[in-house]
C-alpha cells in the first residue's frame, strides 16, 4: 500500500489551485554510510516544518527539500508540515503562495531524535505583540518538544520565535547579519554570536538567512548518518561545497561587489 499526501499550493494572484501529489513509499531501507552509527533515538524520526503567516520561501523551503531528498535516499523519516496557529491550516507566504492542508501542531508530540524547524517570515510580524501573543501555544509547544528531546532549528529571523519561547536565555545563538542588533537588545539574556552560519548551543540551532537553512540542514544529516550519506543529498540538490557553521555570513568574494560599474565585474 501507499499512503498519498496531498499537498495544495495556491497563487494570490491567480486564484487558481494546482494540485500535488506526492506518494511516500512505505519502506524501510539501510542507510549508507562512512562507518558511523547514526546518531537517532527515535526508531522513524520526525522532522516537522513549521509555516508561519508570510514566511520566507527558501527559509522553509532549503531544509525541507534537503530532508526530502534524505527520505528519497532511503532515510527513515517522517516529514511534518505543521501552521503555526492553532485551527489554521493554510497561510500566505512573503511572495503570495498560500500553503494550505498543514496539520495542527498539536497533534504532534516529539522526542529524542526528532527535529522542528523554524523559518523566518516579515519582519513586521515578529515585531507586532498581538502576532506574538496569537503564536504563543506554539512557542509554548515548542519549549515543551525542546523538554521531551526534540532538536530546534530556527532558519533566519525564525530565531525570534526560539526566542520568544525562552529557549534561548545564556544561550549562544545567531540570525540574519541584518536583525543581529536589534535581536540582542531584544532578547538581552541570549549570547549573539556574529558572522556565523548556524551555532549549536543545548540541541538548539540557530542560523543566519535564507540559503543557510541548507547548510544547516546538510550537517544535521551528516551528524546523524555520516559525511558519505550527507555528501550525496548535497550532490543530489547540487551543491558543491558545503560551508561549516563557522563561515562568515558574508562572503569576502562579494563584499566589494556592491556597484554597478561592469567592467570591474568583468575582470
Amino acid at each position: 500500500m501507499e499512503k498519498r499526501n496531498v499537498v495544495q499550493i495556491k497563487d494570490q494572484r491567480s486564484h487558481q489551485y494546482n494540485r500535488y501529489n506526492i506518494r511516500v513509499k512505505q519502506q524501510d531501507l539501510t542507510i549508507p554510510h562512512s562507518g558511523k552509527t547514526p546518531n537517532i533515538v527515535s526508531e522513524n524520526p520526525k522532522a516537522v516544518f513549521a509555516v508561519p503567516p508570510y514566511v520566507h520561501l527558501l527559509d522553509f523551503g532549503g531544509p525541507a527539500q534537503v530532508f526530502y531528498e534524505a527520505k528519497e535516499e532511503g532515510a527513515s523519516l517522517e516529514l511534518k508540515y505543521i501552521s503555526t496557529h492553532s485551527n489554521h491550516n493554510t497561510f500566505p507566504s512573503s511572495c503570495g503562495v498560500e500553503f494550505t492542508n498543514l496539520s495542527d501542531f498539536t497533534s504532534i508530540s516529539l522526542r529524542s531524535g526528532d527535529v522542528v524547524f523554524i523559518p523566518g517570515l516579515e519582519f513586521q510580524y515578529l515585531q507586532d505583540k498581538k502576532f506574538i501573543e496569537e503564536a504563543r501555544p506554539f512557542l509554548d509547544w515548542v519549549k515543551s518538544q525542546h523538554h521531551n528531546g526534540a532538536t530546534i532549528c530556527s532558519i533566519c529571523t525564525g530565531a525570534y520565535l526560539v526566542g520568544e519561547a525562552g529557549l534561548l536565555d545564556g544561550k549562544e545563538c545567531t540570525t540574519h547579519w541584518k536583525y543581529l542588533t536589534r535581536f540582542q537588545k531584544q532578547f538581552k539574556n541570549a549570547i549573539v554570536v556574529n558572522n556565523r552560519l548556524f551555532v549549536e548551543h543545548d540541541n538548539i540551532f540557530t542560523s543566519a538567512g535564507v540559503a543557510s537553512g541548507v547548510d544547516l540542514a546538510l550537517y544535521i544529516l551528516e551528524k546523524r548518518y555520516g559525511s558519505l550519506f550527507a555528501s550525496k543529498i548535497a550532490r543530489e540538490i547540487v551543491i558543491y561545497f558545503r560551508r561549516e557553521g563557522n563561515d562568515p555570513q558574508l562572503s569576502i568574494f562579494l563584499r566589494y561587489r556592491n556597484h554597478i560599474e561592469d567592467r570591474v565585474h568583468t575582470v
